[in-house]
């Protein structure tokens, strides 16, 4: 199974991701972290770029590594659940085309929340400087305002600013069927 994230900077999908992978077992590849590794940014050495950081190309190059892996580990057998934000059709369409391709069922979660938490969330986050993200809030909503496609047609909406275990267990139940 490939499980997609699908959601702005700040929402909660890494954390989503985690929870994810504990009930199915499934490895998380997170587009910060291969960004990272291509492009040599380390989240608080690059604190200071602007809020967006990587070119369009570059943006491309990333999913386009993050779906290659996605195929091997699924290739093995494996679940996947991928922490990215999909902000344009055209890469949730690429992750469908790898499901395909491997046989393997494609579910798509779009993951909210409320602007207020959001913002909260993410102040904090840069704060405290412990996070897996290099962007703030600022990010957020530069990529709402600029770049983020809704993606049609999802299986499943999590909205990390309400009731989280009823959630999870509706997810439970829909990508363990």
């Amino acid at each position: 199974m490939l499980i997609c994230l699908h959601g702005l900077p700040g929402v909660g999908k890494t954390t989503l991701a985690n929870k994810i992978k504990e009930m199915t077992g499934g490895m998380i590849l997170g587009s910060n972290y291969i960004r990272r590794k291509i492009f040599g940014c380390d989240a608080y050495t690059c604190v200071n770029v602007p809020l967006m950081p990587f070119t369009d190309q570059e943006i491309m190059l990333s999913y386009r590594t993050i779906l290659y892996c996605a195929e091997l580990v699924l290739s093995c057998g494996r679940t996947v659940i991928m922490d990215a934000t999909f902000q344009k059709k055209v890469y949730v369409e690429m992750a469908k085309e790898i499901a395909k391709k491997t046989g393997h069922q494609f579910v798509l979660v779009k993951v909210i929340c409320d602007e207020a938490v959001c913002k909260e969330r993410m102040d904090e986050r840069e704060r405290v400087k412990q996070s897996d993200s290099i962007v703030g809030y600022a990010h957020h909503v530069e990529v709402r305002e600029k770049i983020f496609e809704e993606y049609p047609q999802v299986d499943f909406v999590f909205d990390t600013s309400r009731e989280y275990e009823m959630q999870l267990g509706k997810l439970r139940e829909f990508v363990l069927v």
